[in-house]
């Protein structure tokens, strides 16, 4: 989660889940944008970089 913090910072992340895609462990985490917004962003488990960031449209 820091490195997810670090690269946007003021924004909140409020769960975390670790996950696999085509292989990659990821933690997916959800949280909101300095502007309210929700958000997703997937990042490598084994190496923190951010692998996904994208609105949660749900």
């Amino acid at each position: 989660m820091a490195a997810a913090q670090a690269a946007n910072p003021g924004w909140n992340f409020s769960k975390a889940e670790l996950d696999s895609e085509n292989g990659t462990i990821l933690y997916e985490l959800k949280g909101t944008d300095v502007n309210g917004q929700k958000q997703n962003i997937h990042v490598n488990a084994m190496d923190g970089t951010i692998v996904q960031e994208s609105a949660d449209h749900e």
